[in-house]
């Protein structure tokens, strides 16, 4: 099998096993979800592989891109056996996230060889007060416990994988930036919508997590894809 039939096919099922699992939370059915959702960061992974190797992409670092999925996938597995908010597979999934999002960040750093100052300085402007309200409203919801220092370690990954994502821009075409950039952006959505549950003012459900997170993975890859060549 060529590498373009496997890059089909493994774009096909992310696809489909991703609108299998929000239809099977929508449903209802954590059955379906705990069958569906396993798959989907493997998919990924083989979908980038192949695409990696039909553009003819030999780069070292293209093993950091699979670290953070497999990290990822780790972090799905996890979460999805952790029975409540502060179980210990609940920790060690949020865990497997972060050093998944450090990965991606290391790639990053990699590509990068100028970041600017000033798209840094204006993506700190962004990112670094909405931080603030949320270590606000956090703590005001659940105290200064270890949620709360769990929380704000994981949002300041995010923070710090945004800005660097930013910093992609004027680095390759533009609009591999915008997409790695908007994945990190919705990703950080997506986490939104669980913190927001843990916090207490839940602002969607389920659905709309795995929604908002398997565009946000596929669009990070492919930005990645077209950043890399």
């Amino acid at each position: 099998m060529g590498s373009e039939t496997i890059q089909f096919l493994t774009l096909v099922f992310y696809i489909l096993f991703s609108v299998a699992d929000v239809v099977s939370l929508k449903k209802k059915s954590l059955t379906g979800h705990r069958i569906f959702k396993p798959f989907l960061m493997p998919l990924l992974a083989g979908f980038y592989l192949s695409s990696s190797e039909v553009s003819g992409y030999t780069g070292w670092n293209g093993g950091l891109v699979i670290a953070a999925l497999a990290l990822h996938w780790l972090g799905d597995i996890l979460l999805l056996v952790a029975n409540h908010k502060n179980s210990l597979s609940f920790y060690l999934g949020a865990t497997s996230f972060a050093l998944g999002h450090i990965a991606y960040f290391v790639w990053i750093i990699c590509f990068v060889k100028t970041p600017s100052v000033k798209i840094i300085a204006i993506a700190l402007a962004i990112l670094v007060p909405l931080y603030v309200l949320m270590a606000v409203k956090a703590n005001n919801a659940i105290g200064r416990g270890r949620m709360f220092k769990g929380l704000l370690t994981y949002s300041g990954v995010l923070v710090l994988i945004a800005v660097g994502a930013a910093t992609t821009i004027g680095q390759g075409p533009l609009y591999g930036s915008l997409l790695t950039l908007g994945g990190f952006i919705i990703f950080i959505f997506s986490d939104s919508i669980i913190a927001s549950g843990k916090l207490g003012t839940p602002i969607a459900g389920q659905p709309a997590v795995m929604t908002t997170y398997t565009l946000a993975q596929f669009m990070i890859i492919l930005g990645i894809l077209v950043l890399q060549g």
